[in-house]
C-alpha cells in the first residue's frame, strides 16, 4: 500500500478479472530507466469493512508489470473511488466507508 502512488500495480497476470495488452514504461522512485508496463485492466479487491459482510472494489486501470517487486495499491487512488477513509498503526490499515 503507498499513499503517493498514482497507480495500481499487479506483477501477477492471475488478478485480472479482463486484460488488454499493452506495452510502455512508467517511471518510479526505484527504477531511473522505468519499470516495463505489459497490459493492464480490472482486478477485484475484496474489502473487509468493520463487522460487515466482505465488499469487492473493482479497481480499474490496473497497470501489469510481471518484473514489479510486489503489489502496489494506491491509497489515494481506493480512497477516492470507493469513497473510502482509513486508519493506520504499525502494524495494520483499517478501511472504513465515509
Amino acid at each position: 500500500m503507498d499513499l503517493g502512488a498514482n497507480d495500481c500495480i499487479s506483477n501477477s497476470k492471475s488478478w485480472f478479472k479482463t486484460f488488454r495488452t499493452l506495452s510502455y514504461l512508467a517511471g518510479t522512485a526505484n527504477a531511473p530507466n522505468g519499470m516495463q508496463i505489459e497490459g493492464h485492466s480490472t482486478v477485484p479487491l475484496l474489502l473487509h469493512l468493520s463487522d460487515e459482510q466482505p465488499v469487492e472494489l473493482l479497481l480499474h486501470n490496473v497497470a501489469y508489470a510481471p518484473t514489479a517487486r510486489c503489489n502496489l495499491i494506491s491509497l489515494s487512488f481506493i480512497a477516492e473511488r470507493a469513497k473510502l477513509r482509513g486508519a493506520w498503526t504499525k502494524n495494520n490499515f483499517h478501511l472504513h466507508s465515509i
